[in-house]
């Protein structure tokens, strides 16, 4: 057992709190449990950096800016970097927790297991101008093209940074990606080799746990496994009783990453999620009118995903990409089942035309298919839809001098709501010295449509009417 790499997550927080006898038992058996396992650390072999240059330690490669790796400092946008030794350090248990560390993205929770989040402001739960990612896999939601928090579940051990453009990101990432772009970049399965076990506890988060092996497979292969295990409890209401909000889940999942040739590589990875939630809620009920009534409601979300990427190398620095995943989700929300299936398809090619040129260019087929049920105050004109969305972008980075660079390109889509758009964008970035760059830039992006913008039918409340009327009335419904 390499005990220099061992990680223990054992804590109890909020101790004036009065744990139950049973939640005080759980914690110490599952404490007893954990120390009894032998535990194989995880340790990536560590770089050289007395081999760096200080403008090597200064700058990080980054991707979501121009879907190719460019250092930091030379980026005419606005991101942030997340790493995972900030991670680490954070104390964080969750992916919306880590947010609130980056400069202009708004975090609210509202409550044990529902977060609001956007970029410069006006955040909400069904926030909708944000494009989340997972190594380049879109996890927004089509029903309201925005992301459900609960269900963005990543072993914080396996991420091995955030990048965060504050900003529109559509030249190159398309629709929703108006207001910024966050991307969950995670870790090769050659830097998580042996095993990993994390445990920890506390007054909120009672139980969490993870186990993960990284293994070779053969001379050109490695992957990793894991399962992961949490219960969250319910919050303290403002009386002092307990909301209905607990909130439990499993997740396993795999990555295998391999070297097919020097020129090429090959990444599988796949994931199932599950988790069960409580809400409590005040809703008309659209099929006892004039009902208006306060309960608790469960939810609960069944999802899988699996995502293949091929890359291969070029001649002269140019390479090609491959992308293809494929994602399930069953989702059960105020009474509302939400079956989606999502295919997409994505090709990139960078290459560079003379000593000036930096091009990027690709295009993307995705097919969504979802099927909505009513829910307690909600029906849809169409419960079953297919849309497809095809696209395509270029973008050109221009070396006017040494220091001077203008990048300028677009994005073409064609969606099943408003039809053709085009997002472009253009960019003047100068690096008078090593450490400083001034940039300007405009872009255009936009936010495509959802079955709620255009299918829903919604009663929002009901009213009395006078002595003259038959007694209540349901509202008129608001179709949006």
């Amino acid at each position: 057992m390499n005990v220099d790499g061992l990680r223990a997550n054992i804590s109890v927080i909020n101790l004036e709190k009065t744990a139950t006898g049973a939640h005080r038992c759980m914690c110490v058996l599952f404490a007893a449990v954990w120390l009894a396992i032998p535990v194989f650390a995880q340790t990536p072999t560590a770089a050289d950096l007395t081999q760096e240059s200080l403008e090597d330690l200064m700058n990080v490669q980054v991707t979501s800016v121009s879907k190719r790796e460019q250092k930091l400092s030379r980026t005419g946008a606005a991101i942030f970097v997340l790493t995972q030794e900030d991670i680490h350090r954070s104390g964080m248990m969750n992916i919306p927790d880590l947010l609130r560390m980056v400069p202009g993205v708004n975090v609210a929770r509202i409550d044990a297991n529902t977060w609001a989040i956007s970029i410069r402001g006006f955040d909400t739960r069904y926030s909708d101008k944000v494009l989340v990612l997972i190594d380049g896999r879109s996890v927004y939601m089509p029903s309201f093209s925005g992301v459900y928090w609960d269900q963005l579940d990543v072993p914080l051990e396996n991420i091995e940074r955030f990048e965060v453009i504050r900003g529109p990101g559509g030249t190159v990432w398309g629709t929703n990606a108006m207001n910024g772009v966050i991307n969950i970049i995670t870790k090769r399965s050659q830097d998580t080799q042996s095993g990993l076990i994390t445990a920890g506890t506390g007054s909120e988060e009672n139980v969490e746990g993870l186990a993960q092996y990284g293994g070779k497979i053969g001379d050109s292969g490695t992957y990793r496994v894991f399962g992961r295990y949490f219960n969250i409890e319910t919050s303290t209401l403002p009386n002092g009783g307990d909301a209905a909000d607990a909130w439990h889940g499993e997740h396993g999942g795999f990555r295998s990453d391999w070297t097919l040739s020097p020129q090429d590589s090959l990444t599988v990875q796949g994931d199932w999620f599950e988790t069960r939630e409580g809400q409590t809620l005040t809703t008309v009920l659209s099929n006892n009118l004039p009902t208006i009534a306060t309960f608790n409601d469960p939810i609960k979300v069944d999802s899988e995903n699996i995502v293949g990427r091929w890359d291969h190398a070029l001649q002269n620095g140019s390479d090609i990409s491959l992308q293809v995943y494929y994602d399930h989700l069953n989702r059960v929300d105020e009474a509302i089942t939400e079956i989606s299936d999502n295919i997409d398809a994505s090709f990139q090619h960078h290459l560079e035309v003379g000593s000036k040129h930096n091009i990027v260019w690709g295009f993307d087929f995705r097919q969504t298919r979802d099927n909505l049920t009513p829910g307690y105050d909600v029906t849809w004109s169409k419960a079953q839809r297919t849309d497809n969305l095809y696209s395509t972008f270029v973008q050109d980075e221009i070396r006017l001098t040494k220091s001077l660079s203008f990048t300028i390109g677009s994005k073409f889509e064609h969606n099943a709501y408003t039809g053709f758009e085009m997002e472009p964008s253009a960019q003047l970035v100068w690096t008078p010295t090593g450490h400083q760059t001034v940039w300007i830039s405009a872009g255009q992006a936009i936010r495509q449509p959802s079955r709620q913008d255009a299918q829903i039918e919604y009663d929002v409340t009901t009213f009395p009417l006078d002595e003259a009327a038959s007694g209540w009335k349901r509202s008129s419904a608001i179709r949006c």
